[in-house]
């Protein structure tokens, strides 16, 4: 899932040098946190929303597959 997020976040940024993903792990739960430049947050929100929540949707494809529930957070960068 983290290289998922890593190759869609790339293309999207521009600044993909900023680019880092952390993620925890339990049976249950993954949760995933791109941290990214400040510049780049409203790219990856964008409109509403609208792009933010389609890679949280592909996540949870990806999760449910491997039957885990996945949260995914963006943060910019301290």
């Amino acid at each position: 899932m983290e290289e998922l997020i890593k190759y869609i976040l790339d293309k999207i940024v521009d600044h993909p040098d900023d680019l880092k993903i952390e993620s925890l792990q339990n049976e249950e739960w993954v949760t995933i946190t791109a941290k990214l430049n400040p510049d780049d947050m409203g790219k990856v929100i964008g409109k509403g929303g609208k792009t933010i929540n389609s890679i949280r949707s592909l996540v949870k494809i990806l999760a449910s597959k491997a039957q885990k529930r996945c949260n995914l957070n963006v943060e910019p960068l301290a």
